[in-house]
């Protein structure tokens, strides 16, 4: 949902990994922001 969020309001690639690690306040990879099941 996080990352719809984000497709949603146009964020950059970089906006969004720093929206996402600060919603789950921990870092995720590039890699986990974009698998998609």
């Amino acid at each position: 949902m996080l990352v719809i969020n984000c497709e949603m309001n146009q964020l950059t690639e970089n906006e969004s990994m720093e929206y996402v690690n600060r919603s789950f306040d921990k870092n995720i990879s590039r890699r986990t922001y974009f698998y998609s099941d």
